[in-house]
């Protein structure tokens, strides 16, 4: 004998009510995987818009430094007109996550294609910057303003040894040859600050005088350019380490030294002072001697004064972006 429950009796009795049930299952079942596959698509196409934002910001920013780069790289070539080509890329240099290169581009007006027929011609950098899938072109106008620059202050000589001390006097002048080495493209230099390893002798009201001059052939002193007095009440009593301001001289030939000398008016000594009797091996530096009734009378490459010298040097100023140039260019 067949026993069936109530549900059975139900279900056998309207069969279409049960399919109907099942197939809402089914269907809710479906939609269910339906909208979790879509919320499972829509965190991935969000991921990969967030990393292509990523990549797209970084890569603007590696455009950015891509110009700043090759001006940098400009200003330090003076053969970069010939050295590049009008509309030629660079090989991509590595940088953070992606890559930074550049073209430069003529910006005559009309442009004809040529960096280099003419070296005041403005030129346009293309900076390219990529990361991951994102490329970005920053581009800028840059123009030579014949302006210079100022650089230092760096310190263009010095000899610390000392192994002498001697006296500064009308009888025994004493004076120090050097030439800082310069970088080719300066077009000039000047001396701000002179240390000096001296002391006072409290012997003399003079003056001790310390010049600056241009040398003759000899590389002794030969035309004054800048001067400064010293009292005796500015020198300490034990030898030490002072301090010379100079402000006169400017716009020295950087194709050639300068004489820094130590003088006295006075037979009473105007200073000690401490030098290197025999260490020199600088070609570019010597001692120099010389009195006041004779002028200056020799030159002693193997010695050198107990000195340090600092000042600036110019030189010209290359290319500058043009304000108001700065745009996004076309893809690479």
């Amino acid at each position: 004998m067949l026993i069936t429950t109530d549900w059975n009796r139900r279900l056998m009795a309207h069969p279409r009510r049960g399919i109907a049930l099942y197939s809402a299952v089914m269907i809710n079942s479906l939609l269910v995987g339906l909208l979790a596959l879509s919320a499972l698509t829509i965190v991935r196409i969000e991921r990969r818009s967030s990393e292509s934002s990523g990549e797209i910001v970084a890569a603007q920013m590696h455009a950015r430094a891509a110009i700043d780069l090759a001006l940098q790289t400009l200003r330090t070539d003076s053969n970069w007109r010939t050295r590049y080509l009008d509309g030629v890329e660079t090989d991509p240099l590595r940088f953070g996550r992606g890559t930074v290169s550049w073209k430069l581009k003529d910006a005559s007006s009309p442009p004809d294609g040529n960096l280099g027929n003419h070296e005041d011609d403005p030129v346009e950098i293309q900076g390219i910057g990529r990361t991951g899938k994102a490329v970005w072109v920053h581009s800028a106008i840059a123009v030579d303003s014949g302006e210079l620059r100022e650089l230092g202050p760096i310190q263009f000589e010095t000899s610390v040894q000392r192994n002498r001390y001697n006296t500064v006097n009308a009888s025994k002048w004493w004076g120090q040859y050097f030439k800082p080495d310069l970088p080719a493209e300066a077009t000039g230099w000047k001396v701000t600050n002179v240390d000096l390893y001296l002391a006072s002798t409290n012997q003399s009201t003079d003056l001790l005088q310390v010049n600056l001059y241009t040398p003759d052939n000899n590389n002794l002193p030969q035309v004054l350019v800048d001067r400064i007095s010293i009292p005796q009440s500015d020198l300490s009593w034990n030898a030490r380490w002072h301090r010379i301001r100079f402000s006169g001289n400017t716009d020295l030939d950087p194709a050639k030294g300068l004489c820094l000398s130590l003088e006295c008016t006075s037979q009473n000594a105007a200073a000690w002072f401490a030098y290197d009797n025999q260490r020199n091996t600088n070609s570019d530096s010597g001692l120099i001697r010389g009195n006041q009734a004779s002028g200056w009378t020799s030159y002693h490459p193997r010695k050198a004064l107990c000195y340090r010298v600092m000042g600036t040097y110019t030189v010209p100023s290359g290319l500058t972006l043009q304000f108001g140039t700065f745009k996004r260019a076309g893809g690479p």
